[in-house]
């Protein structure tokens, strides 16, 4: 049997069995490709008559202008092909060997600073017809971190009073829990009858069109041009894990089907890693700039039972501690960031309240969730000190070595479990100014 054309497969057995079962959105991107690369690149050659170098060039050329719409196009014709295979009409994918073009590490977000440009930029859109339905949606995907294609489609029968049900969304139907801005935003949304949040104005039947073109109006005018639609959901996220949110919970607001895929969002700008270190050195400085007797005294006071810490050396009557600490150990100046590194872990990321967290001396361990990992250069065997504050742990070690691994919690906290018999012991030591 002659294999049929790349055309009439197309149109007719592929569609039938694999096009039809897509999600209407997925359908729409195969359209795209079809009309515009595959079809006029390959519509008139027999199946068994298209050759690799063939499906090479083109893709090469493709990649030069679009290389994210080279991959996503390669990807339809790599499915054609896979259904060619099973219905008998090759017997290989001109595909197989084809390298699909990198994809850059995207890390850009909004700052605060440019959250309200562009706030300002959305507002001045206001009551101008089409544009302040489009500066709606987009308000919408920055406040509640959704895919554009889940909020210009969005239904009235999908909007909860505190949450949206979404029934068509990448990774099927999930809730999205809406903040009282979103809420806001959607309350003002006038009810036309149509049962879209946001209809066609030409046909109320219809959903809006999924081109925005005032985004490219108020980026410019917010001068954040280098930003992205997409850029919003990763600014949402960024934001989130900021203001301590964990991950799984990250993750749950924003859809993913798989955790390790908020591990993307998983970063924090510069200026707020610089300006957390400038507290902890600022903290760090004015506890060691304590009296050593008054830090003990209180201890004591909250502790009398408590044993003397293993391996410490008392400090001499009437001398500072810090300074004595400092002339003992060379370099252990942590508020003059001369070594070590200091981890700041929130109750709310670990999940363990304070008092699981400093319970120092059972069993000479500590037990934390496997989930919590802290990412600091540490090799097992450094010497860890742990204190205890309210609500969250602070670990600092004197030495860095073999960047680049991960331990657990665990791991960086029982390494330390043997120095400390209390949460008490571990507070004097600290506030004593005592590092080595």
């Amino acid at each position: 049997m002659t294999p049929p054309t790349f055309r009439r497969f197309v149109e007719g057995a592929w569609k039938t069995t694999c096009y039809d079962h897509c999600k209407p959105s997925t359908r729409q991107r195969m359209d795209s490709a079809l009309r515009t690369q595959l079809l006029p690149t390959f519509g008139a050659w027999r199946l068994d008559r298209i050759p690799r170098e063939s499906v090479h060039s083109w893709f090469d050329r493709y990649s030069q202008t679009a290389p994210a719409g080279a991959n996503r196009t390669l990807d339809v014709l790599r499915q054609i092909f896979n259904h060619a295979i099973a219905c008998g009409h090759v017997t290989t994918n001109p595909t197989i060997g084809v390298r699909r073009n990198p994809r850059p590490k995207l890390t850009r977000f909004l700052s605060r600073a440019e959250v309200d440009r562009l706030h300002a930029a959305l507002d001045a859109h206001r009551g101008r017809g089409s544009g302040e339905q489009q500066a709606e949606i987009i308000r919408l995907l920055l406040l509640t971190g959704c895919r554009k294609g889940e909020i210009v489609r969005l239904r009235w029968s999908e909007v909860g009073e505190a949450s949206l049900h979404l029934t068509d969304s990448k990774t099927g139907p999930r809730t999205v829990v809406l903040n009282a801005q979103a809420r806001a935003v959607l309350a003002r949304q006038p009810r036309t009858g149509s049962a879209y949040v946001f209809p066609w104005s030409n046909d109320p039947s219809r959903s809006r069109s999924n081109e925005l073109s005032l985004w490219r109006k108020v980026r410019h005018e917010a001068g954040i041009e280098d930003v992205r639609l997409h850029d919003l959901r990763h600014t949402f996220a960024s934001h989130a894990v900021m203001q301590s949110v964990p991950l799984p919970v990250v993750s749950r607001l924003l859809g993913h089907s798989q955790a390790r895929m908020t591990l993307r969002y998983a970063h924090v700008s510069d200026r707020e890693t610089e300006a957390a270190a400038e507290r902890i050195g600022r903290a760090i400085a004015a506890l060691m700039s304590e009296p050593a007797h008054s830090a003990r005294a209180g201890a004591a006071a909250r502790n009398p039972h408590r044993r003397p810490v293993a391996g410490r050396a008392a400090t001499k009557s009437g001398e500072d501690a810090s300074d004595a600490t400092r002339s003992a150990t060379p370099g252990s100046g942590l508020a003059r960031s001369e070594c070590g590194t200091i981890i700041a872990l929130s109750d709310r990321t670990t999940g363990s309240g304070p008092m699981q967290i400093t319970r120092l001396r059972a069993k000479n361990q500590i037990t934390l969730p496997a989930s919590v990992v802290a990412t600091a250069g540490l090799k097992q065997g450094d010497i860890l000190h742990v204190a205890a504050e309210q609500d969250r742990v602070i670990i600092t070690a004197r030495e860095l070595r073999d960047r680049g691994r991960t331990y657990t919690m665990s791991d960086l906290l029982g390494a330390a479990s043997g120095l400390y018999e209390s949460a008490d012991d571990v507070d004097a030591e600290i506030a004593a100014g005592r590092t080595e």
